[in-house]
């Protein structure tokens, strides 16, 4: 589904309680490979609300998908994508699920970042977390694929504020990211330059979950994005995105941590269990009722 215009950034403030949307982690990998067009449209048809895709550049300026810095896990090629025409990349197979030199090789291609927006036109929102890539160019290829509304862009929360000015004309939603770990800033210096202005949504990386009480009072109008991923899907490590607030504790104690989220003020959640999260949404939702 396209998600309602609060999302895209149009409204000047959301409801008191918004419905909270699902973010699917390099859209749904499990079920396909990561950042594939496949994983875009299962998440869709799914009724997942927000694929979250990473974008890169080729060494010929051709805007990929992919996580890494280079193509060696997720595919059956070597060396770093900007060093890799995009011919080249095109014509490598994808691995299946999270990749590994163990994982099967199939017949999915790296995508253009144009070929995962039209894939997922009429769809889920596209969350762009943009690895390596010029700003203005990725809004340049999202106005072209007609996805403006759709899409919603990571930007660092010093964000220079020509890509502010492009996106706000171009009707493409921010997602700033505040990172609180090395930031250098506290959360209220970062956001006092987004006062008043309309974005789509806040993302907060923490270790202190005080940190989401602290952006409410600085943006109460803003939606508030957070990851449980618990590990890195490269290396097993955890991922140290959100406190205590992780996936794996969630399977079982999901009004624990996803729950307790949505009462600290949290309407966007980001994971690598859509499915799960989606299923104890719709429990919760009827139980209420």
């Amino acid at each position: 589904m396209i998600l309602p215009l609060l999302l895209a950034g149009i409204a000047a403030s959301i409801p008191a309680s918004p419905p909270v949307l699902i973010a699917s982690h390099r859209s749904c990998w499990q079920a396909a490979s990561e950042n594939a067009l496949d994983g875009i449209r299962i998440c869709s048809a799914a009724g997942i609300d927000i694929v979250e895709i990473d974008v890169r550049t080729t060494s010929d300026g051709e805007l990929v998908l992919m996580h890494d810095a280079t193509v060696d896990r997720t595919t059956d090629g070597s060396g770093a994508v900007n060093t890799l025409s995009a011919v080249a990349i095109a014509a490598l197979r994808q691995r299946r699920e999270g990749g590994g030199p163990d994982a099967a090789l199939t017949d999915r291609r790296v995508p253009t970042l144009a070929q995962a927006l039209r894939a997922a036109r009429g769809g889920a929102t596209v969350n762009l977390d943009v690895k390596d890539a010029d700003l203005h160019k990725v809004i340049d290829i999202v106005v072209a694929a007609g996805m403006g509304p759709s899409v919603l862009l990571n930007v660092p929360v010093d964000v220079d504020a020509a890509v502010v000015r492009h996106a706000r004309a171009a009707k493409v939603p921010l997602q700033p990211v505040y990172l609180e770990r090395g930031s250098g800033m506290s959360i209220e210096q970062a956001l006092a330059p987004w006062r008043g202005r309309t974005i789509g949504a806040l993302q907060l990386i923490f270790d202190d979950p005080a940190i989401l009480d602290r952006a409410r009072a600085v943006l109460p109008n803003v939606r508030l994005f957070v990851n449980t991923m618990a590990v890195d899907i490269e290396s097993g490590r955890p991922m140290r995105l959100s406190a205590t607030y992780l996936d794996t504790t969630a399977i079982t104690q999901p009004e624990r941590i996803w729950g307790g989220l949505i009462r600290r003020g949290v309407s966007i959640i980001q994971t690598d269990q859509p499915w799960q999260l989606r299923a104890w949404l719709n429990g919760r939702s009827v139980a209420s009722r």
